[in-house]
Order: structure tokens, then C-alpha cells, then sequence
């Protein structure tokens, strides 16, 4: 039975590729978080609480992606 080293062993330079494309989406990543909680901390406190979102949690939100997180919800 013959293997080919190559579907066992990826190459060097295809490796190198994948790391390489990590990198660059993270960076992308990044970039487009920071630039999405500096529009949310430019926005007035009226408007974050109308998209049900309060300043402190602007950056926890944007990182995890937090889509259930606990609404917080004022006393009447």
C-alpha cells in the first residue's frame, strides 16, 4: 500500500498559508470590532437605551457576541 506524502504530510508552505490566513482574519476581526465600539460610544445614551444596550456593556456585547445575554430590565 502507497501513501503520498502529501495527503499525510501538508506541505510546509500550505501551513504556512493557513497561519498566514488566521492572522489576517483576526486582524480584520479586531479592526472591526474596535471600529464598532468606538460608533456605539459615539452614540448618545438615549439611543443605546432604545437598541436596549447600556454604555458598560458596549464592549462585552461587541466581543462575545453576546446574543443571550440578560436583558436588564428598570424598575416601574
Amino acid at each position: 500500500m502507497t501513501y503520498h506524502t502529501e495527503t499525510l504530510h501538508p506541505s510546509l508552505s500550505h501551513r504556512f498559508g493557513e497561519v498566514a490566513s488566521g492572522l489576517w482574519r483576526g486582524y480584520w476581526q479586531r479592526r472591526s470590532q474596535r471600529a464598532t465600539i468606538a460608533l456605539l460610544h459615539s452614540l448618545q445614551d438615549n439611543v443605546l437605551h432604545d437598541i436596549g444596550l447600556d454604555r458598560s456593556e458596549i464592549e462585552s456585547v461587541v466581543r462575545t457576541r453576546s446574543s443571550g445575554r440578560l436583558q436588564r430590565f428598570e424598575d416601574v
